[in-house]
């Protein structure tokens, strides 16, 4: 998998999971991305010992915590794990937006919490809806989100708390693309449905993310990859589906809306 540009969330890791192992206290990482948890996991599986647990706050979640322990004694009613640090706990924030006015997008909600100072892996998934906005973050975020966040764009906006129940249906195509290789030229060319040529532009320019981070080097993609593309949208990949006759490999994505 790669985990280029992700060396210090590995000694962060690292040095959650020994902790644990020493002291038996209970460590929440912040908000991973699917490529991130697969790197706990990695680690979990070198330290048996030690359990975790992730959570986004709903079942869906793209971007979630993960709960390290040496054991995990309570369990809700549907099995899941309570945390024990209640300022730890994920809670979802709703908004609504003004009907008459062109409804907010994922970005415009990422930009204006990023411009504040939030840092990225403060928060979880955003989920934008007609005229609602729905924001997921740590018990203890959320009151400072709530204060700070009043206007995205020319839009006020108020932040409170919502339950689970209140949240929109989830969006996610799934597609497929077919490609020569798994190289990340070919892959933007055809999640973009451009020329090669103009792929390699986008990824010089700076317009493609593979994990929140930049692309600036050749290489192939892994399995939970988010690719993001400025004007595209956001791609997780699932796998390869199949090899054609001409050796050509077609490749599973979900697309978010």
């Amino acid at each position: 998998m790669n985990t280029k540009g992700h060396e210090l969330l590995i000694a962060r890791l690292y040095d959650a999971f020994d902790k644990v192992s020493k002291s038996g206290q209970q460590v929440v990482t912040s908000f991973l991305t699917p490529a991130e948890q697969q790197i706990l996991e990695m680690i979990a599986k070198s330290n048996p010992s030690i359990q975790y647990h992730l959570s986004g706050g709903y079942p869906m979640a793209e971007r979630q915590a993960g709960i390290i322990s040496d054991g995990f004694d309570e369990f809700d009613k549907d099995g899941s794990v309570i945390i024990q640090d209640f300022g730890s706990q994920i809670v979802c924030l709703k908004s609504d937006t003004d009907s008459y006015l062109k409804p907010l997008k994922h970005p415009d909600v990422l930009g204006a919490l990023m411009k504040s100072g939030i840092k990225r892996e403060s928060f979880g998934d955003i989920l934008c809806e007609d005229h609602q906005i729905f924001l997921f973050c740590k018990q203890n975020m959320a009151d400072f989100i709530s204060s700070e966040i009043v206007r995205i764009g020319k839009q006020l906006v108020h932040f409170e708390l919502a339950e689970i129940n209140e949240l929109p249906e989830i969006k996610r195509e799934r597609i497929e693309i077919n490609v020569p290789s798994l190289r990340f030229d070919a892959i933007v060319a055809a999640l973009s449905k451009t020329s090669r040529s103009k792929a390699e532009g986008m990824i010089k320019q700076g317009f493609v993310k593979i994990n929140d981070i930049v692309l600036d080097h050749k290489g192939q993609l892994c399995n939970n990859d988010i690719v993001s593309i400025r004007r595209c949208g956001r791609f997780l990949f699932l796998g390869i589906k199949n090899t054609t006759r001409k050796e050509r490999l077609v490749l599973e994505f979900l697309k978010y809306s």
